[in-house]
């Protein structure tokens, strides 16, 4: 006779609550295979259960929320409905709910799936750029400190642009007007990001920049490939085709990085579902992904940011700017409040708008999310 294990013994409400405390799907679908017990019970609670999971995979399952009824506006949406989306969803609080919808919950559980891995693919990628800012201008970092595992309140900042981001694309699909001139879209979007304080706008944009960085070194990738005569097909395939003529203008030519530019916006509009299979695909899997979706766009994101001075745009409510001799040190992170990064780039000691474009670059490493041990740990503070 089969023995049972003490989790199978349980009662059905104490192994609900265990289930409740489940933040990863891999980790309950493993532990729902692995015991028929687990299974009835889940079955019998299946939409609490899945409620439960959406807001823990959500992270920040406000933002979450209002990105998952973005997208169930319809496509591409009027004028009308992002007005209305637009002046309601702040209010909206619906997230809240002991029990969502089952088809909700699964929406969330695959969005807050695909943000946590953009997010561990941004700090891989992001804070080597710290580590290489202090050897370029000789910063007394400790290294461990600055590359250790991402903070809850570093998370969520970043998970909460990426959210923000993704809302962006399902309400301002490039290249689409509709019922509203090209000025008034741009506007709307505008109107749509100043919902928001400049830390939260800047944010957005760092992720932005974060997507083009990657997606750079894809395409450069590409273009040695070609170069060296050992493309992966996708790419022999498309050096030969009109719409993506390699030996013009698209690609080499004197115009060739503003083509890219486009691509890369259209790109950014595909999702980060998209964008996740683009980071994470093998080097033929990539290209025939970017080149299936290299077509020219405007009118997205970069479009919009261009219209934002951020340093120019500081709410300065609190008297002069931030003096990081005098202040940092009794500074307490917050998900309300502005990062340290956000007061240092504001304060005397910062001469630099964060999207100047030069090596290393403030939003090259990532400065707007580190939280206070980090920022000191990289020596940033103290660099005058």
């Amino acid at each position: 006779m089969e023995t049972l294990s003490s989790l199978e013994l349980l009662q059905p409400e104490t192994q609900a609550l265990i289930m409740c405390h489940i933040t990863c799907v891999t980790t309950l679908h493993s532990l729902l295979r692995a015991s028929p017990r687990f299974y009835q019970v889940f079955r019998s609670r299946r939409a609490y259960l899945l409620t439960q999971l959406a807001k823990q995979q959500a992270q920040v399952p406000v933002n979450a929320w209002d990105t998952i009824k973005a997208s169930r506006l319809p496509e591409p949406p009027s004028r009308a409905d992002v007005e209305i989306f637009t002046r309601t969803f702040q209010d909206d609080d619906g997230y809240e709910a002991r029990i969502l919808p089952v088809e909700i919950s699964i929406s969330m559980i695959k969005l807050g799936t695909c943000v946590a891995w953009l997010t561990a693919d941004f700090a891989r990628n992001t804070l080597p750029n710290l580590i290489r800012l202090g050897e370029l201008t000789e910063l007394s970092q400790e290294r461990d400190k600055v590359q250790s595992e991402l903070s809850s309140i570093e998370t969520a900042r970043i998970v909460r642009a990426f959210y923000r981001f993704e809302t962006f694309r399902h309400l301002f699909p490039p290249a689409y007007h509709g019922d509203w001139s090209e000025i008034e879209k741009l506007q709307s979007g505008v109107d749509f990001l100043n919902q928001w304080d400049p830390d939260e706008i800047e944010e957005i944009a760092c992720i932005k920049d974060y997507i083009k960085r990657r997606l750079c070194i894809i395409f450069d990738q590409m273009e040695d490939d070609l170069v060296r005569g050992d493309p992966p097909e996708p790419v022999r395939i498309a050096a030969q085709a009109p719409e993506i003529d390699f030996e013009n203008s698209n690609w080499f030519g004197t115009s060739g990085r503003e083509s890219h530019s486009f691509f890369m916006e259209n790109i950014m509009s595909m999702g980060l579902s998209f964008i996740r299979q683009v980071f994470g695909a093998d080097r033929t899997r990539c290209a025939e992904l970017v080149l299936s979706a290299s077509k020219h766009a405007a009118g997205f994101l970069s479009d919009t940011m261009d219209h934002f001075n951020i340093k120019g745009t500081m709410k300065n409510e609190d008297g002069p700017p931030f003096s990081l001799v005098n202040n940092y040190k009794s500074y307490h992170d917050s998900l309300d409040e502005p990062s340290l990064g956000w007061r240092w780039i504001l304060s005397d000691y910062c001469t630099i708008n964060p999207g100047i474009s030069v090596t290393q670059g403030p939003r090259d490493w990532g400065y707007i999310f580190w939280d206070k041990q980090r920022m000191i740990a990289a020596g940033v503070l103290e660099q005058s």
